[in-house]
């Protein structure tokens, strides 16, 4: 076995045959990479990121009913360590500059595959990657036949709610979806992709945006409506070693936060029959501009560059409202609250050497981003941000195979931050196989996530408090340890068998908080942001797929352990608190042409500590807290007709009706559980029928 085969055969995919994932080995991985196809995600009945990944073991799916959005937890960690990629190039967020992505924001109408991993990529992304990434890759349509049409219109209730009025009555949520590609020649292709999506918001109990002549507590929504664009358009050239692609992605979407509550109106101390509340109608954008290019040079050498301009912005507008009309009694300008520009570029070159037995790989990372925060009027906001932060980073590393059986690739990355300084981080990982069918793999890698402009530059002041950045804050520094067994037990046309077990710690040191700091000014609270805490996670993780010519089949099960939580450090706790998640995947083909997707999670009882003071004592008290378990089921059944040219679908979504979950102290006492955070798992048990047309 030569080196270039060993190094394809130890990228093990948890793959479930072409109905679950495509089966593909990406050059880069050193660990399980799973690649969920496009076939797969239709059959999801998806329509964004959030909703391919909730069924994702150790990834919880955090939800904002009242802002919209949706962000992603994984082991215990936020968002900003889990990296999301669209072709290899990370997506910047416009809020926090760097991190906290709007999953929900990522269409998936037009994706060739979603390829997830949890092993650091520290070596080539450096931070934000301490949990793994996702890369989502965009359909380039240069392999099909030579036009190509997608056009799909999805109806979806909200819960029980649904219809199809409009203004202040509409419920349900509403998708549309139109996709064109045309080959232009052998080696030139072009396409475009738009989907509008309307989702009108969550009654529940409440009365939405409809009339309220009197005082009231009940207007709103329990989740706000929110309507989304996205936009995207490619053009791609092929040769022989050489391949070249531009693909511009525009999102947009308009949120309106309706208050809860409505005011009397006085002239002097006279009551008035009139009666308003204030509506913040939130506007994000996002923009990218990207440009790839790759082929082969000096002997078989692969060279890769990327290019991306991204600017993302966030706008609000504050509207006093009659409530007994809905017109406007006075509004602001649409203010500009967060926003971002950032040029990124990234470049590789592999090349084999010694006949094989040496892989060397080599490459650099360029990110330079503005970042700014509005000083708006009626904001927790003082001083306004519009800063420049620079990073630029050199990796190599070189996969040795002594062996047959046997590669090592030690790597390293020096970063080097323009206010944090340089830093290296080293990478070890080896891979041993048994046998054709078993394998063994070690990985050890440290990963620095440089600190962002808020955390840097931040300058929030009101009249009782006060909140600084610091430009002073070391970067935060991550050290994971994975071994993974990937075992194949039958590996044939009528039945395949495959496994993985895993076994991981990950330790994150110097993590940025919120620390109160000493002050002069008796009547104001003073904080900053300091390298404060430190966090710990243990992960024990099996899957295993069982594929036959009509069932494909993913199971898997994990056991988590923490030490430490958002606002705790590994001192505080005493020991790891641990809850355990299971999985299945599972789609059936009848041979009638119907096909049937089951999508199950269950999530054990999670516990937590919290921590309050009791006054006049000093000491924090330290409470014990765990949340219900739960389960998650969606069931989807559709077929195609018309030669294929017709796919009908539908589904229950949330078939358990799961709608919040909290932490409850477990010595049932009431307790301050103000650091505690409710899981949002959606609004409901729903429904949705979904119809794709193919030419």
């Amino acid at each position: 076995m030569n080196m270039n085969a060993f190094c394809v055969a130890v990228v093990s995919l948890w793959c479930c045959q072409q109905a679950l994932s495509q089966v593909e080995m990406p050059d880069s991985a050193t660990g399980p990479v799973k690649i969920i196809g496009r076939e797969a995600i239709t059959r999801m009945g998806a329509s964004n990121l959030a909703e391919v990944l909730r069924y994702e073991l150790n990834i919880e799916i955090e939800q904002a009913p009242a802002t919209g959005g949706a962000r992603t937890r994984t082991f215990d960690l936020n968002s900003r360590y889990l990296k999301i990629l669209i072709d290899g190039i990370p997506i910047a967020g416009s809020d926090l500059f760097g991190g906290h992505i709007d999953v929900s924001s990522i269409a998936v109408h037009n994706v060739e595959a979603i390829e997830i991993t949890h092993d650091p990529m520290g070596l080539e992304y450096g931070g934000g990657s301490l949990t793994g990434t996702v890369n989502i890759r965009i359909a380039n349509h240069t392999d099909q036949k030579p036009s190509s049409v997608r056009a799909s219109v999805h109806e979806e209730s909200v819960g029980n709610e649904y219809n199809v009025q409009t203004g202040n009555r509409a419920k349900g949520r509403h998708i549309q979806q139109l996709g064109i590609s045309q080959r232009l020649s052998n080696r030139l292709a072009m396409g475009a992709n738009a989907s509008r999506d309307v989702f009108t918001g969550h009654w529940d109990t409440l009365t939405g945006k409809q009339y309220a002549d009197k005082l009231t507590y009940t207007r709103g929504y329990t989740w706000s409506p929110r309507t989304t664009w996205n936009v995207d358009g490619f053009i791609s050239y092929q040769a022989n070693n050489f391949t070249t692609r531009y693909h511009y992605a525009l999102f947009r979407s308009e949120l309106i936060s309706y208050a809860r509550t409505n005011g009397q109106e006085f002239s002097g101390d006279v009551p008035l029959p009139l009666f308003t509340s204030l509506d913040h109608r939130y506007v994000h954008s996002r923009g990218v501009h990207h440009v790839q290019v790759s082929g082969k040079l000096w002997h078989n050498a692969d060279y890769s560059f990327d290019a991306s301009v991204q600017n993302g912005d966030t706008k609000r507008q504050i509207r006093s409202v009659n409530t007994a009309t809905n017109n406007l009694m006075a509004d602001s300008p649409l203010t500009e609250l967060y926003a971002t520009r950032t040029f990124y570029a990234r470049g590789k070159l592999s090349k084999p050497l010694a006949h094989g037995r040496l892989v060397w790989l080599t490459g650099f990372e360029f990110d330079g981003t503005n970042g700014k925060i509005a000083a708006a009027p009626g904001t927790y906001v003082s001083r306004a941000i519009d800063r420049d932060v620079v990073m630029v980073a050199g990796f190599t590393a070189v996969t040795w195979n002594p062996l047959d059986r046997l590669a090592f690739r030690p790597g390293i990355r020096i970063a080097h931050s323009g206010i944090s300084g340089a830093f290296a981080s080293p990478s070890l990982a080896l891979h041993y196989g048994v046998n054709d069918r078993s394998k063994f793999s070690i990985l050890a890698e440290r990963v620095n996530r440089f600190p962002y402009h808020r955390e840097l530059f931040t300058y929030l002041e009101n009249e009782f408090n006060l909140l600084e950045g610091n430009t002073d804050l070391k970067p935060e520094t991550g050290h994971a340890v994975l071994l993974t067994w990937r075992h194949r037990f039958r590996d044939s046309d009528a039945l395949r068998i495959k496994t993985d077990i895993q076994s991981g710690f990950r330790q994150l040191k110097d993590r940025i908080a919120i620390e109160a700091i000493p002050t002069d000014v008796p009547t104001q609270d003073h904080f900053s942001y300091s390298n404060l805490r430190e966090h710990r996670s243990w992960t024990n993780s099996a899957v295993v797929c069982i594929n036959l010519p009509s069932l494909q089949l993913e199971a898997a099960a994990s056991l988590i352990g923490q030490r430490g939580d958002d606002v705790a450090d590994v001192d505080q706790y005493d020991r790891y608190l641990f809850h355990i998640q299971t999985k299945i995947n599972a789609t059936y083909s009848f041979t009638s042409g119907y096909w049937l997707q089951v999508n199950y999670k269950h999530v054990g009882s999670q516990p937590i500590y919290s921590f309050e003071r009791e006054l006049p004592n000093p000491e924090m008290l330290r409470v014990h807290n765990q949340s219900p378990a739960f389960n998650m089921l969606d069931v989807n059944i559709g077929t195609t007709i018309f030669r294929k040219h017709l796919e009908l679908s539908g589904g229950i979504r949330n078939v358990f009706d799961i709608k919040s979950i909290t932490f409850d102290a477990t010595d049932g006492q009431p307790h301050y559980r103000g650091d505690l955070r409710t899981q949002y798992i959606g609004y409901g048990r729903g429904f949705y029928l979904r119809m794709v047309y193919r030419l």
